[in-house]
């Protein structure tokens, strides 16, 4: 049929078809966008880092204080970080500490860690998968920085 104006109008049924299409994209459309909303909560849980939490510290064992970062350790997705400046007094117990389940390697790690009074790298620090971290070469009392150590929680 020709209008006045000189189009064609759509028949009823092209109408109705284009609508159902129309309808059908747009379903399709918004399970696309909830996927992926999904996916990006998804992918923000896994590189959101938790909060550093400081561990219990065996005997003997103390933060060095002050503007130096205090014993701590987070996570983001299956990556640990361990970071402090803390010092043995010689007589307590080594390993310092251990993680918590979740935070440990899923292999034996070890890392080298700077003496603060002598500014030599002696130390190793070492993290086994039980969670305990522990310092090979520790000869009495020392104070040492650990940096910033990474490790991955999966193998």
């Amino acid at each position: 049929m020709t209008l006045r104006n000189g189009f064609q109008s759509a028949t009823p049924g092209a109408t109705r078809r284009a609508d159902f299409e129309l309808v059908r994209r747009i379903a399709r459309l918004e399970a696309e966008n909830e996927a992926l909303q999904t996916e990006v909560a998804a992918l923000q849980a896994l590189t959101t880092p938790t909060a550093w939490t400081a561990p219990t510290m065996t005997s003997g064992w103390t933060n060095v204080g002050g503007s130096s970062a205090p014993l701590g350790y987070r996570k983001i997705g299956d990556v640990v970080m361990v970071r402090g400046e803390i010092s043995f007094n010689g007589s307590g117990s080594n390993p310092m500490t251990t993680l918590p389940v979740g935070f440990r390697p899923a292999v034996y790690q070890d890392f080298m860690a700077v003496n603060r009074v002598t500014f030599i790298t002696n130390l190793m620090v070492a993290i086994d998968v039980n969670g305990t971290i522990g310092i090979n070469g520790l000869a009495g009392a020392a104070a040492f920085g650990l940096g910033t150590i990474l490790f991955s929680t999966s193998s």
